[in-house]
């Protein structure tokens, strides 16, 4: 969607860029998006697709009439998050200059087919259990996560912007290296330039989708890395442009080792951010050879404490929600000093002691029960 989208409001080079930086961002595959089975890819999707209705609309006035629909959507699959594309679309129809008459019909019916959806759902799940679904929406998710931080969830201002450089140090170096060097060989006049000859309702429509996918859970005293997903195809977009922009300036100087330069650092980077994606898909996410693969190749972990001497969170997930067991910190010295029947050793190391029986190994890792 976002090549597609790109290659006609920016063209087939940018679409490309964009499209190359955003299948090859950590977050956005590997946190509550790729094999992990929650909303957040599918609510990012509307929210792109929300974005281009509202860039489409301009053309044609019946691409409005998505906009109901796409909101339904959302609030179905993350119930108050909805609110975030719901300020999108407010805020690049106050921008524009509101609506037009005749796009009030689209827009209307729209949102009626979108309210019907709702209200359907609506009627059912009241008759399930009255009221009490919707008071712990509105309660937990609207009022809850923005006031107060839950499960010691929290954060500052700088939240997201350190999860970003966390992330995706790579393309963010990237991109400020290139527009670095096109700016020193050919001026800020070719940037400001370039930058007004952009389709003006695409660049305001991406720059809004940015600033309120960012703001809104910056705005909010619960932080989690996953709320940021929504953001990603907003930030591939600029990142694209700026590679394309830079390499595009630099390949018209005379200075060619510029341009060298500013290709080795983006071919640096999608070499990094790729090798990312593999090394973790590989060494946390694969049901072989690692923790997580052996955790649940063992069926009796349930009510079990497994002791480790160092947990990361991924696996004490799965241990602790998915297998019922209790995730401990230590070593065999520990283990053997305080295991009851029924625990488990989980280590990388090969501890020396015949008081430990092996029970499964799955690559370097290896769960052992006190003989």
């Amino acid at each position: 969607m976002v090549q597609w989208w790109c290659r006609r409001a920016i063209g087939p080079q940018a679409a490309l860029a964009a499209s190359l930086v955003l299948s090859t961002m950590f977050a956005f595959f590997f946190l509550h998006s790729g094999r992990s089975g929650n909303a957040d890819a599918m609510f990012t999707l509307f929210s792109t697709l929300t974005a281009f209705a509202l860039w489409r609309s301009d053309e044609r006035r019946s691409a409005l009439a998505w906009i109901g629909p796409l909101l339904a959507l959302s609030f179905l699959l993350k119930g108050m998050a909805f609110l975030m594309p719901l300020v999108m679309v407010a805020l690049v129809l106050v921008t524009r200059g509101g609506l037009a008459r005749r796009e009030w019909l689209p827009l209307g019916a729209g949102v009626v087919v979108g309210a019907a959806g709702v209200g359907t759902w609506g009627a059912a799940r009241h008759a399930a259990d009255g009221w009490r679904f919707f008071r712990v929406i509105f309660a937990t998710d609207f009022v809850d996560r923005v006031v107060e931080p839950l499960d010691m969830h929290g954060g500052g201002l700088l939240y997201y912007l350190d999860t970003l450089q966390r992330d995706h140090y790579e393309w963010l170096t990237a991109a400020a290296v290139v527009l670095t060097l096109a700016i020193i060989g050919t001026g800020w006049a070719r940037l400001h330039r370039d930058v007004l000859a952009v389709d003006r309702r695409f660049l305001r429509i991406v720059a809004i989708w940015g600033l309120v996918t960012l703001g809104v859970p910056t705005a909010m005293s619960t932080k989690l890395g996953w709320y940021l997903n929504p953001f990603y195809p907003a930030f591939a977009i600029g990142v694209g442009w700026a590679l394309v922009w830079g390499l595009s300036a630099l390949a018209d100087h005379a200075a060619r080792w510029r341009w060298r330069a500013a290709v080795a650092v983006v071919v640096l980077a999608a070499v990094v951010a790729e090798g990312k994606l593999i090394w973790y898909s590989h060494d946390k996410r694969s049901m072989v050879g690692t923790p997580q693969g052996l955790i649940l190749s063992v069926t009796d972990t349930a009510g079990a404490r497994v002791f480790r001497p160092t947990w990361e969170h991924s696996d004490r997930f799965v241990l602790e929600h998915v297998r019922g067991g209790r995730a401990v910190l230590g070593g065999p010295a520990e283990f053997l000093a305080s295991a009851r029947e029924g625990d488990l050793l989980l280590t990388d190391l090969e501890p020396d002691n015949e008081r430990l029986a092996e029970v499964r190994r799955a690559g370097r890792y290896a769960l052992y029960r006190r003989r």
